[in-house]
Formats: structure tokens, sequence, C-alpha cells
């Protein structure tokens, strides 16, 4: 056979060989929280940017758990389908976290730039501490109740803030009134922090929570634009109803 038909037959064949598609972002999800970190053959080309960086060849979060699968993942409705984010709840049998995955498009393919979850030591110690008092004093009681939930799971914190929405309403009232007294009875009742008004009619309320980050409830007036999900800054944004959303953020 000639070198031409030589290179040509050859050619061909790897024509004709099966293309292996790219793993989902639900299989390397799998891959790094799953149990078997082998379930994604080759880690360092599925991930980009610091993950590949810093953690193509490291432990994943699924080998630091006991044997089994431990986690639910679900895609964040407000990130974009070129960027998706996802909701990795993990249940280590002891507390429920949740972790967030980053994605983005490289080369039309999906790839995990990088993954977070909110740094909580002090003030789950906190909790803890006051969860355990056979008697809490109105504070104490108090700053309780805003730290539970705070460190609700997320579907859980959800849940909790689509029955106050005639709640959440009314705070605003008040704060577009600026009627000191209501805010602080509204603000009480909902065990909030502090709130912060933002550029472009935002509204920025916050628990209780970690020492590092922020959690809490954001308003965003219709027509506006939402914060983007990224893992700098809105580490989580899900919709409660209309205008309202829970977040958090670092």
């Amino acid at each position: 056979m000639s070198p031409i038909r030589l290179a040509l037959a050859m050619a061909f064949a790897l024509l004709a060989l099966p293309c292996l598609a790219a793993p989902s972002p639900e299989e390397i999800i799998d891959g790094y929280f799953g149990p078997n970190p082998d379930s994604v053959p080759n880690r360092g080309a599925s991930y980009t940017g610091e993950m590949k960086r810093r953690y193509s060849d490291e432990p994943t979060v699924g080998q630091m758990l006991l044997p089994g699968k431990h986690y639910a993942a679900r895609r964040l409705a407000l990130s974009p389908a070129d960027a998706p984010v996802y909701d990795v709840t993990i249940d280590n049998g002891r507390e429920t976290i949740d972790w967030y995955a980053y994605f983005t498009s490289e080369s039309g393919t999906l790839k995990l730039k990088a993954v977070r979850s909110l740094g909580a030591a002090s003030s789950t110690y906190d909790g803890m501490v006051l969860a355990q008092k056979t008697a809490r004093s109105d504070q104490e009681e108090w700053d309780y109740q805003s730290l539970r939930i705070a460190f609700l799971p997320d579907l859980e914190r959800l849940a909790h803030f689509r029955k106050q929405l005639g709640a959440l309403d009314a705070l605003k009232t008040a704060i577009d009134a600026r009627d000191a007294k209501a805010i602080r009875t509204r603000m009480n009742a909902l065990h909030f922090k502090d709130w912060e008004r933002i550029a472009l009619g935002r509204l920025e309320l916050r628990l209780g929570g970690p020492s590092q980050g922020v959690v809490g409830v954001l308003y965003v007036p219709p027509g506006e634009k939402l914060p983007s999900i990224n893992e700098t800054g809105h580490l989580y944004i899900e919709r409660i109803e209309g205008p309202w959303h829970v977040y958090k953020t670092m």
C-alpha cells in the first residue's frame, strides 16, 4: 500500500472510532462529591481554573466522607445555561451542609471551575451552645432562632421564608416609610440582625450566620437584574416568590 493510501486509511479509521462524550455537570459532581472519584476517569480534563490548578490530584469531598452516597445535587434555576451553578447538599450523618459547584463553558464543554461552602465554625459553635441550654434568656432565644434559620439546609430555609411573604412585604413597607419603630419590630419578628438598601433599589436583610459570609433575604425590584451567582460574590440565590430571594455571599 502506498504511503498516501496508508495515511488515508489511518485517517478513515480514526474517524470511525467512537467519539467519547464529555462528562455532564452531574457526572462531574458525582466524581467530586460521590464515593467514587474514578467515575470521571480524567478529572483534570473536566476541571478548569482553580479546580484544575489545585484539585486535579487532591482527595475529593466524597473521599473524605464515610462510604456510600451522601449528597443530592440540583441546578439553581437562576444560574445561566452556559455557567450553571449546582447546590450540592451533603448529609454526613451528623449535619447537613450545602456546597456549591460552579461551571463554565470552555470550547463548548462545561467544566467545573470552583466549589464553595460557607465557613461557619464560630457561629455554629455559638448555636450549639445555645441549643444545649435548658433555659435561654429572651436575647439568647432570639440569637438562637436567627442562627437556626441561617444554618437550615437551603431548601428548608427557602420553605421557611415562603411562609413569611406577608411579613416580608410588611417589613419592606415599613422600610420605605422610614418607620423606625415598625422596622425594629418586624426585623425582630423575622430574626434579621440588620438590613441595607443597595443600589438600584435592592434590599438586603441579614440573619445571624457564618463568621465569614452572609445569609439572608434579598429584595430585587421588578425589572431590575439580579446579582450574578458566582464563586466570589453571591454564592447562592434562589427565588422565594416575586421580588424576594434567599441568598448567601462570601
